[in-house]
């Protein structure tokens, strides 16, 4: 499970202008690692879930959106 963290703090590292911000839509024990693995980082940003205004505006303004939400994807596609 904190592989994916992982490789996001990888990106981050290797490419440093980039910003993430994560929304925690996962179960408590899961969001324990995510902090562990990268709230210590100033360019990514763990925030409570997004409503949908809010997260139709973060994906508009994204470069990359990485996913396993089905709806999402469907989502980012049409904006």
């Amino acid at each position: 499970m904190g592989n994916k963290f992982m490789a996001i703090k990888k990106i981050v590292e290797e490419k440093k202008d980039t910003k993430v911000i994560y929304p925690l839509d996962m179960p408590p024990v899961v969001q324990v690692i995510a902090n562990k693995c990268l709230a210590d980082n100033d360019t990514i940003r763990l925030v409570e879930l997004l409503d949908v205004l809010n997260s139709h505006n973060f994906m508009a303004h994204s470069y990359i959106i990485l996913t396993d939400s089905g709806r999402i994807q469907e989502e980012a596609l049409a904006l």
